[in-house]
């Protein structure tokens, strides 16, 4: 879950705004862990804008976006606004409809990640067959099969 906005309703409790619902943090986890992980949250701490600053020196890199939701919006608002660097971004997906909205907007990088699907063998080999990707991301319970043989080969 992707945590947009901090509230605090009429009995105390802490809001989350999550751009589609609202959630009790305690549903999620105590008071005290919410807490904990906002105060690790700096206004010093690195933002989009220092990462291209940081890859106009470093013109070897490239920089991973990843999202906790199928919201692509992220991905949008970052390539609108540095398409410059389009060739040097790598976006994470998780839902097999993304990628024509990512590939449509100039991501030429897009990554697959399979950690947490309900995907078929044969729907996973049949969107690879079709569609370029610079990588896949296996869930453990993928690993022992012959999934991984079979994607290499395309790799290859």
């Amino acid at each position: 879950m992707s945590v947009g906005i901090q509230l605090r309703d009429d009995t105390g409790d802490v809001i989350l705004l999550d751009r589609e619902y609202k959630r009790n943090v305690e549903d999620i986890f105590d008071l005290e862990e919410y807490e904990e992980i906002i105060s690790q949250y700096h206004d010093d701490m690195p933002n989009i804008a220092d990462l291209i600053n940081w890859m106009e020196t470093h013109e070897d890199a490239y920089i991973y976006l990843r999202t906790n939701t199928l919201d692509e919006s992220v991905f949008l608002k970052v390539i609108k606004e540095h398409p410059e660097y389009k060739d040097r971004f790598i976006a994470e997906m998780k839902d097999f409809e993304q990628y024509i909205l990512l590939s449509n907007k100039a991501y030429k990088n897009i990554m697959l990640n399979l950690v947490d699907t309900n995907y078929t063998e044969e729907e996973i080999l049949d969107f690879l067959e079709r569609n370029h990707l610079f990588g896949v991301i296996l869930d453990e319970k993928l690993i022992d099969t012959e999934l991984p043989k079979k994607t290499e080969k395309k790799w290859m």
